[in-house]
């Protein structure tokens, strides 16, 4: 049984030119399309799938509710607006944006100047004013609770979040064939490829810097690398805070790089499993009037209540009564990553408690059992 042991879904990397820059796909990366890319499950057997098409999605919620269904493609509709604006920023550096691409983007943005007002909000209002704002029905607010969680829901700012299910509209969402070490196997390939070579259990002390130059690093070995380019993949607040040499930065740049906000009050909670038989969602699938497999997307189960509730749970440090997840049959997609007849789970949660107010050595079978609900 192969596990992933990343994030599964491939999305930001669809909009980049990563791929064909360096010739991952002659180096064995692939892809499989996943449409619909997600699902929401209710204990009834009542499912509701998002898919690429927000057309489709809004067909599909109009049997719960027929406002939403409207309310939805107008939000798809400025998720698109934004997107204009938004991947341009995001293929650019990011202190120094192409400010060509940027301003045709913008102008292409105020095309629809009555979309703005409501653009605004992602940005102000919290994930869960913006969801009550926009719509009534649970089966909706569900899994836009659930596909962008990254930041309280409640906290002021954080409906900006949303433009996850922009990318979902725009981009779609694919799989890495053989799993998510096959996208880190391309890599190791195609470096490798160019002369390059893979040191693991080298751990990086500093970055050398002479004048306003990366010259290369030094290792907690005390062994110096010297190189043209240094590129890193850390944490940018690590990498500014602690890679680099005391005192390099400006007092302001210092300031601003100190207070780079990072994940204070949640952190990611995974579960891997390999399974001797096959999953089945019959129930779900029997109320199901087309040919979804929904083997397939990526479930969500809990709702909006529930989410909420969780954040609240973890800014008191405690382990929500009820973890709000994701749940992936990745073998549903690729067969190929277990024996024939099998299959492999993937479980996150993205809601847990940093600091927990309980060891983990007992909070993990209260997780358990969560997940197991």
């Amino acid at each position: 049984h192969r596990i992933n042991e990343g994030g599964m879904d491939v999305t930001l990397l669809r909009a980049a030119s990563v791929v064909d820059d360096l010739e991952l796909q002659k180096h064995g990366f692939g892809e499989i399309e996943v449409d619909p890319p997600y699902a929401f499950l209710q204990p009834d057997g009542s499912s509701l799938c998002l898919w690429k098409d927000p057309v489709k999605t809004a067909d599909e919620l109009r049997r719960y509710s027929p406002r939403d269904a409207e309310a939805y493609l107008e939000f798809a509709n400025q998720l698109d607006t934004l997107m204009t604006l938004v991947l341009p920023y995001m293929k650019s550096h990011p202190t120094r944006p192409d400010l060509g691409a940027l301003i045709v983007a913008a102008a292409k943005t105020l095309a629809h100047p009555k979309r703005i007002p409501s653009l605004l909000r992602f940005m102000t209002a919290s994930h869960a004013e913006y969801l009550e704002e926009a719509f009534d029905s649970p089966m909706i607010r569900g899994p836009l609770s659930a596909i962008p969680c990254f930041l309280p829901m409640d906290q002021d700012g954080t409906a900006w979040v949303l433009v996850g299910i922009g990318m979902v509209h725009r981009i779609g969402v694919s799989r890495v064939r053989t799993g998510s070490g096959g996208l880190t196997d391309a890599l190791a390939r195609s470096l490798a490829a160019s002369g390059g070579s893979i040191r693991c259990g080298a751990r990086v002390e500093q970055i050398l810097v002479e004048g306003d130059t990366a010259v290369g690093v030094r290792l907690d070995s005390g062994e110096v690398l010297r190189s043209r380019d240094v590129l890193s993949s850390c944490n940018v607040k690590n990498v500014l805070t602690k890679l680099l040499p005391p005192n390099l930065l400006e007092r302001k740049e210092q300031i601003q790089a100190d207070r780079i906000p990072i994940a204070e009050q949640s952190a990611s909670f995974k579960i891997d499993v390999a399974l001797k038989g096959q999953i089945q969602l019959s129930k779900h699938q029997a109320l199901r009037k087309d040919k979804v497999d929904l083997r397939v997307p990526g479930l969500c189960w809990a709702g909006f209540d529930e989410h909420r509730a969780a954040w609240k749970a973890c800014a008191r440090d405690e382990l929500p009564a009820q973890l709000p997840s994701f749940t992936l049959i990745p073998t549903a997609a690729d067969p190929t990553q277990a024996p024939p007849g099998q299959d492999t789970l993937w479980y996150w949660s993205g809601i847990v408690p940093t600091r927990p107010n309980e060891p983990w050595e007992t909070l993990k079978h209260k997780a358990e059992a969560s997940a197991n609900r």
